[in-house]
């Protein structure tokens, strides 16, 4: 390669020598108004020459030192990148380490050297949420927000913050605007739907629920999602009925309708709308659509409504048929025994009610509130060893509250029949378990006492027993 140039150059002279014997003139040149200079024409070629090769090395330089500048940008920002990289990640392992304020620092290392890289503000926000720092960790995810709005996982850092510090509207706000990147997003939509739910906003949360259905969901959830949907219509026809308006009533009758249409075993629908019939003074209408759904559900909520309804218009032993036609269905039906006996002693029919009470099995699971009762009908015909025979049986069950209401769900007891368990939050799955009722044997013992609790843990809606 150097033989070439050199043989280049050498060519070169020789072209120079060459033009120099042709042209052995000279030339003026003016450098200025009163500067001027001769030289040659082979000088003149050479100055050329030699301008030309100055401006190409000027180039050549200028280009070279950019390129150099620009390479030496790119490595700084890689090492730069690479520095931010490993601060992240080792912010990344102390966050799944649960050491929150070590992940701290080095998010805030990253921050500073990019103050607007959006992971380290997320994850920053996640550390000062978890440690308490509510209103810092908003800050941060505003911040974040502010960078990329369209950024789903950064609103729903901000709509967790927001929920957590109850700020239950700009939790809604911040929900409605990832619906409207995604609107069957449907961990927003479950968001919204449980907010609105506790809130007890049933309007918004049944369009929410509706919104739910419509959107692509697992084939296993979409029994569970449909139940829900009529747990919240039967909250939307209740508050509507609470409102205490007719044309609330008129909706909400349509709503129960609505629901018993699409499932006749939904209790709280009968039963709910049972009530405005009875509002609108329509008893007869009441009484033939809980008797009917006695039939059709099973539910023994319906013997108790069924129960006060016929005491309070005075026919109590249309309530005793239905008791003594369940027994004749299924002979073995403590339940039904339990609540006939009761209904007796209630009525002062103190023979039938032991004779009732009395079939009862209890050697396998105790019925305390069975032998207190029975104890109380042998208190009051003066037989008072046989009472305290009953009594002691009623006592090995303790003093505890009578529960008969229990979620089939989740098996929370309750004192009092709900359409929604108030534990798990399903509906539709509060039933009746007398092996749960126990008493206080100081409510039974001397002066003729009444069980009065049975009444109220049995059959919340009767009068006190007699």
């Amino acid at each position: 390669m150097g033989r070439f140039y050199f043989i280049l150059f050498i060519g070169f002279l020789g072209v120079i020598g060459y033009l120099a014997i042709l042209n052995p003139g000279s030339v003026d040149i003016t450098v200025a108004r009163n500067d001027v200079y001769r030289v040659t024409t082979v000088g003149l070629i050479l100055l050329s020459a030699a301008s030309g090769a100055l401006f190409v090395l000027f180039g050549v330089l200028v280009k070279d030192t950019s390129r150099y500048f620009l390479e030496w940008q790119v490595i700084r920002k890689e090492k730069q990148k690479a520095k931010i990289q490993e601060l992240y990640s080792k912010g990344i392992d102390a966050l799944f380490g649960l050491k929150y304020a070590q992940a701290e620092t080095y998010f805030k290392k990253v921050l500073a050297l990019d103050p607007n890289h959006i992971e380290a503000l997320l994850r920053l926000g996640n550390c000062c949420l978890r440690q308490g720092n509510h209103s810092e960790a908003i800050r941060l995810y505003q911040k974040a927000r502010n960078l990329d709005d369209h950024n789903i996982e950064i609103l729903f850092a901000l709509e967790a913050g927001q929920e957590e510090t109850k700020r239950v509207e700009e939790a809604l706000q911040t929900l409605d605007s990832i619906l409207s990147i995604d609107q069957s997003n449907l961990t927003a939509l479950f968001r919204k739907r449980d907010i609105l739910l506790r809130q007890k906003q049933w309007a918004k949360a049944l369009e929410t629920q509706e919104q739910i259905i419509k959107a692509p969901l697992p084939i296993e959830d979409k029994p569970l999602e449909q139940r829900r949907l009529l747990g919240l219509r039967y909250e939307y026809g209740r508050a509507l009925l609470e409102d205490g308006t007719p044309k609330g009533a008129e909706k909400a009758e349509k709503a129960f309708s609505a629901i018993i249409k699409a499932d006749k075993d939904f209790v709280p629908a009968y039963l709910g709308l049972g009530e405005i019939f009875l509002t609108q003074e329509q008893p007869s209408e009441a009484e033939s659509l809980w008797v009917s759904a006695l039939k059709t559900t099973g539910s023994v909520i319906f013997l108790h409504r069924l129960e006060d309804f016929y005491l309070r218009q005075g026919e109590p032993e249309k309530i005793i048929n239905l008791y003594q036609e369940a027994i004749n269905r299924e002979p073995d039906n403590t339940t039904m025994k339990f609540f006939l006996g009761k209904i007796y002693y209630r009525l002062e029919m103190l023979d039938d009610a032991f004779d009732v009470l009395n079939s009862i099995d209890t050697s396998t699971k105790p019925l305390p509130l069975v032998h207190l009762i029975i104890g109380n009908i042998y208190q009051r015909r003066d037989r008072l060893a046989d009472a305290a025979n009953e009594y002691r049986k009623a006592l090995k069950a303790g003093e505890q509250p009578g529960i008969p209401y229990t979620c089939s769900n989740c098996d929370y007891p309750d004192t009092e029949w709900s359409g929604r368990c108030p534990q798990c939050g399903r509906w539709n799955t509060y039933t009746v378990n007398i092996h749960l009722l126990k008493g206080s044997e100081r409510q039974y013992v001397g002066g003729g006492a009444r069980p009065s609790m049975l009444t109220s843990c049995c059959s919340p809606l009767s009068e006190s027993l007699p």
